[in-house]
């Protein structure tokens, strides 16, 4: 049955592999020249002469000798020729390779996988030319078949996964035929196993359920794969069990008789007991779902919150002003990051000057309670550093004004604003580096207002003339590093369009203080 079926693949091999035959072939790489190369004069005549001596060689059985003849032929061959030689290549790579893999049938066929693996490993070693992918059309099928049969027999089970997991397994059988046999033997293991373990899990025994897993696989009843699945199973019941208990105490002093602190010590035990990574992330196994970590810290958050003292609140809407120190959620000591100007927040928690936030803008926080909220807390946020207004288009205090673009009336004598860049600030003033022309001028403080450009911000341009300051819309900004380019649509008194246009430098707009925020 098997040796039919082979002989399709070869005669199919065979066409399939004449592009590749001449460069595949051993003995031809060797010592074969090219005809330009000018070490060996091109003689199309010898080289077909000893073609034909290599194709009788070929048909008296005799392929290393027909190998030898035609590596001599290609020194001398020109492209007519060479076609010819890369065909009988292919053919002697065929037959090779025929004669490699009859071992490995025979051996599928009596049901014997480790020889017929063993054989096919040899196979591939021995194997040079095209011979490789004409090796593995040929054994990849009965290879699994004879698999997938043994999983059938007592004990088939366990001898399968051990030949699976050799090292050279996913290599012999192809990648798609192993993954389909290592599923099988995965799912009779495990539904096997399942059978004895379902009832400990129903019961919520987590230790001895896993203490029966590290078991089997301390007896090599068990593999990698099925181990995965089988805590996969274990860690799918522990999960809700682990979420409902750290669910019950963000918020509450008591939990029944116990503690946050009592509660969130029960979780730990029993994410142990699951298996999965460490909380850092370190470690073997699945990494925690996001409801667990969720769940775990938001318990560990409203203990750091109990110790603080703090008052849960309705969430509101903050937003950073100025360069905003943000102190981590649950470890305190650790550094703080900083959060920049402007930085929406929601506040969910409060004590003593500082603020419980999360990060983010989502208009439905607003609609849910501490418990839900805790566990994405970002950290603390001191209450003086923080705004129930929008700041987005105020101007920062302090340092946090460095960097920024602003308006502001930078040149002498002229009462119209236009742009800069904050180089440096104190307190009462601050330089500011002109885009026009990239000068530096130091200005009062409270003469700046934020650089607002967006889309239909009213400015003044120079719409009838290159001295002219005639009022304007901003349509678009484009950023080109320190020479930002400006289209506006002009306008009349009223402030209706005109219908003309202006492209030209933002650094060449004006604009009047009343229209700015500050």
């Amino acid at each position: 049955m098997y040796r039919s079926a082979l002989r399709v693949v070869l005669a199919g091999s065979v066409a399939a592999a004449l592009p590749l035959a001449t460069t595949g072939c051993q003995f031809i790489g060797k010592s074969s020249s090219s005809p330009s190369s000018g070490a060996v004069p091109v003689d199309p005549e010898r080289a077909r002469e000893t073609l034909g001596r290599a194709e009788k060689a070929r048909a008296a059985g005799k392929l290393y000798e027909a190998r030898q003849l035609l590596a001599d032929a290609g020194r001398y061959a020109d492209d007519a020729v060479r076609a010819d030689i890369d065909k009988l290549a292919a053919e002697l790579d065929a037959v090779e390779a025929e004669a490699l893999v009859a071992p490995v049938l025979a051996a599928a066929q009596k049901g014997d996988c480790q020889l017929a693996l063993g054989q096919t490993a040899r196979a591939h070693d021995r194997a040079h030319g095209t011979m490789s992918a004409i090796i593995r059309k040929a054994t990849e099928a009965p290879l699994r078949s004879c698999l997938e049969a043994a999983l059938a027999k007592p004990d088939g089970k366990t001898l399968v996964r051990r030949l699976l997991d050799k090292a050279r397994s996913e290599e012999l059988l192809g990648a798609a035929a192993f993954g389909a046999v290592a599923d099988a033997v995965t799912k009779l293991v495990v539904d096997e196993v399942m059978t004895e373990l379902r009832p400990l899990l129903e019961a919520r025994k987590w230790s001895e359920a896993k203490g029966r897993i590290d078991d089997l696989v301390a007896r090599d009843k068990i593999g990698r794969r099925e181990r995965q699945k089988l805590l996969a199973e274990l860690q799918a019941g522990l999960v809700g069990q682990v979420v409902a208990r750290a669910k019950e105490a963000p918020g509450k002093e008591k939990v029944g008789s116990a503690s946050p602190e009592a509660v969130l010590a029960e979780v730990d035990a029993l994410i142990a007991e699951g298996g999965w990574r460490a909380a850092d992330g370190s470690g073997e196994g699945a990494p925690w779902p996001e409801e667990l970590r969720l769940a775990r810290r938001a318990l560990a958050v409203w203990i750091e919150c109990r110790e603080l003292k703090c008052k849960t609140s309705t969430p509101r809407r903050l937003w950073t002003f100025g360069a905003v120190g943000l102190q981590p959620a649950t470890e305190p000591s650790a550094a703080e990051r900083k959060l920049a100007h402007g930085t929406p927040l929601w506040q969910i928690a409060d004590t003593k000057g500082w603020a419980l936030v999360l990060e983010g803008a989502e208009a439905q926080v607003s609609s849910r309670g501490f418990a839900e909220l805790a566990g994405r807390a970002a950290g603390w946020v001191r209450t003086g550093e923080v705004k129930t207004d929008d700041t987005r288009r105020l101007l920062p205090p302090g340092e946090a004004l460095v960097g920024l673009r602003v308006w502001g009336p930078l040149r002498k004598g002229e009462a119209n604003l236009e742009l800069g860049t904050v180089v440096s600030a104190d307190e009462t003033n601050a330089t500011v580096r002109r885009l026009a022309d990239h000068q530096e001028v130091t200005v009062p403080r409270a003469t700046l207002h934020f650089g607002l450009v967006d889309p239909g911000t009213r400015v003044l341009a120079q719409c009838k003339g290159a001295l002219a300051e005639d009022p304007g819309r901003i349509e678009a900004v484009i950023e080109t590093g320190d020479d930002p380019m400006v289209h506006v649509a002009c306008l009349d008194v009223g402030g209706a369009p005109t219908g003309g246009t202006r492209n030209g430098p933002l650094g060449g707009l004006r604009n009047k203080a009343e229209w700015l925020d500050r």
